[in-house]
């Protein structure tokens, strides 16, 4: 789902149990913000929340016209999205999807932020730099990564990123 109006918050990896829950693989940290959701979209379509539960690192979702192990598994690998407006951010957070494309700059390195892979611990950027080299650093706090939402802007550290950065 590209528009910009939703924000992808996860995706359905298998069925739970008979009665048609899903377990979801959530792209967020804070996964409690799924409990207060009325509602997700998959493939655009608007589905009601039954019953939301999280646990360990997953979240569990039962949803309206959802009712058996058969019907969840049609919902295998599909994304699990919400309107923007509904998924509630702290001002020094921001969505990764906001993220890509935008300018980055460090030190005397710049370019384009093309990627932002999840791979558990930390996210690792992916930047095509100007001078057509790649490099990827994972995001730390120590980093102080900053946003400029506004200019479609990312910076951060220029001496602590010489410390985790990778040239490919």
């Amino acid at each position: 789902m590209q528009d910009d109006k939703f924000f992808v918050v996860g995706q359905v990896l298998k069925p739970k149990g008979l009665d048609g829950q899903i377990k979801i693989k959530p792209f967020s940290q804070d996964l409690t913000q799924f409990l207060s959701l009325k509602s997700v979209y998959i493939d655009g379509e608007e589905i009601k929340i039954k019953k939301a539960s999280v646990s360990n690192s997953f979240v569990f979702l039962l949803l309206e016209n959802i009712n058996s192990a058969e019907q969840a598994e049609r919902l295998k690998n599909k994304s699990i999205a919400v309107k923007k407006n509904t998924a509630a951010l702290a001002d020094d957070e921001f969505y990764i999807a906001d993220l890509l494309d935008c300018d980055f700059s460090s030190g005397d390195l710049s370019g384009k932020i093309v990627n932002i892979h999840q791979f558990g611990s930390a996210d690792v950027f992916e930047i095509i730099l100007n001078d057509g080299r790649q490099i990827m650093f994972p995001h730390l706090t120590a980093l102080s990564l900053k946003f400029d939402k506004q200019l479609k802007r990312v910076s951060v550290d220029f001496d602590l990123l010489q410390k985790v950065v990778v040239f490919n």
